[in-house]
């Protein structure tokens, strides 16, 4: 016979899981090349004219899935290092104008912008928030020399306790 997997006498040592890879620029979903104007359009510029569009993109998809992308073309044709975009989820808004303003790429440095930055969001609380969670609290007052015990043994419960190892012996 063969052997099996890998030639004669060749077993593998185990099953290895591969991670599918990322989808290729041509399978990314079409978006809209059109972002109305709204409180959640974003402006990017300093993008090198010399990166393609799934470049640009792959950039901004670094901080999450959007909704519409289009890039500003020249008379030409030709890229001018200027997107405009959206998000899917507008949250994301507030993150990208932080995370990509200031971001040096190819020795030019990233400007992320809204383009209404007037306009409210529609529904409150739709801006992305990082509270502490409230079990966390605590820990940021400031310490004590008060210790809270809770749901300790008391001397009843080791009374009964070793009433019930002598009883086991």
């Amino acid at each position: 016979g063969d052997g099996g997997v890998g030639g004669p006498g060749i077993v593998p040592a185990c099953e290895v899981k591969l991670n599918a890879p990322a989808p290729l620029v041509t399978e990314w979903p079409k978006l809209p090349q059109r972002t109305p104007d709204g409180p959640y359009k974003l402006y990017a510029g300093g993008f090198d004219p010399l990166l393609t569009e799934g470049q640009v993109r792959a950039v901004l998809q670094a901080v999450g899935p959007l909704r519409s992308f289009a890039v500003m073309p020249s008379e030409r044709g030709q890229s001018t290092g200027h997107v405009f975009f959206e998000y899917k989820d507008p949250r994301l808004t507030a993150v990208a104008e932080a995370a990509l303003t200031g971001t040096v790429l190819m020795d030019r440095t990233l400007v992320c912008r809204r383009v209404m930055p007037d306009s409210q969001p529609e529904v409150a609380g739709a801006l992305a928030t990082y509270e502490m969670p409230a079990p966390a609290l605590p820990l940021l007052e400031a310490p004590s020399t008060t210790l809270s015990v809770y749901n300790a043994v008391v001397a009843e419960h080791d009374a009964v306790a070793a009433a019930e190892v002598e009883a086991a012996v």
